[in-house]
């Protein structure tokens, strides 16, 4: 808290009266959430993001099996990504792809920072990754409102959709020695990078406090920390990763 510099003596109820434009205290993550049109354009940027890596995994994979469920998610995120601005026809349009490219530059290093060194961390980061932001989308669409529930609805998926890249990450982890320590060290490496991004989307600004945004900001953001770190924690034991 700054102290308060040059009190004059006199009419101190003037003095100690809050200015009428103080902000008021953030009670909820309601209070923090930034325009829906934005927040939808960055969830759409980061499916695009999701299909992207996962169209890349594909060739790395060394199974045909593999190979058809890493391809459907990413067919599938791929129709996420329409379907958040309006379908295949506008998200062609010259100012959904403006859009996008915004929230890039909003997210200018991310990607780079959990991207795995083969495609078993990869896979990884895209499985444990888009978990993050869908419990986070589903925290915005609880305390936003139904404008916000309704523009991430595309975001919300399946059991079946959710685990389509299970299988694939357990069949690597029972037929090569050591990978479940090695993803398990990868698995928690990213987390504070995705809670990081989680807080751009907010904006947030690396290395800022969310009460610079609003007063009490800080502990909003700690509250969603917590219920993401659950989530986390449920998905890297799913696949038998201490988290």
């Amino acid at each position: 808290m700054k102290p308060v510099f040059g009190r004059r003596g006199g009419d101190r109820s003037q003095d100690d009266a809050a200015p009428a434009s103080a902000p008021k205290p953030a009670t909820s993550l309601k209070d923090l959430l930034v325009p829906v049109d934005v927040l939808v354009a960055r969830a759409a940027y980061l499916e695009l993001l999701l299909f992207q890596e996962l169209s890349a995994i594909v060739n790395e994979a060394p199974a045909l099996a593999n190979k058809q469920h890493i391809g459907a998610a990413a067919n599938a995120a791929l129709e996420r990504h329409r379907a958040l601005l309006g379908g295949a026809e506008a998200a062609a349009e010259a100012a959904a792809i403006a859009r996008i490219g915004e929230a890039a530059k909003h997210f200018a290093g991310y990607p780079e920072r959990v991207l795995g060194h083969d495609w078993a961390q990869r896979l990884l980061s895209c499985h444990l990754s888009s978990g993050f932001f869908r419990d986070f989308f589903g925290e915005v669409a609880e305390h936003g409102g139904r404008s916000y529930r309704d523009a991430l609805a595309p975001v919300f998926i399946t059991d079946e959709e959710r685990d389509q890249l299970l299988p694939v990450i357990e069949a690597a982890i029972h037929y090569e020695d050591g990978l479940g320590d090695r993803l398990a060290m990868w698995g928690r490496r990213i987390v504070g990078d995705t809670v990081l991004a989680i807080r751009l989307a907010l904006d947030v600004p690396l290395g800022s406090s969310g009460d610079a945004r609003l007063p009490d900001g800080e502990a909003q953001l700690e509250k969603l920390a917590s219920v993401l770190y659950a989530g986390h924690s449920r998905r890297m034991n799913t696949l038998g990763l201490a988290a």
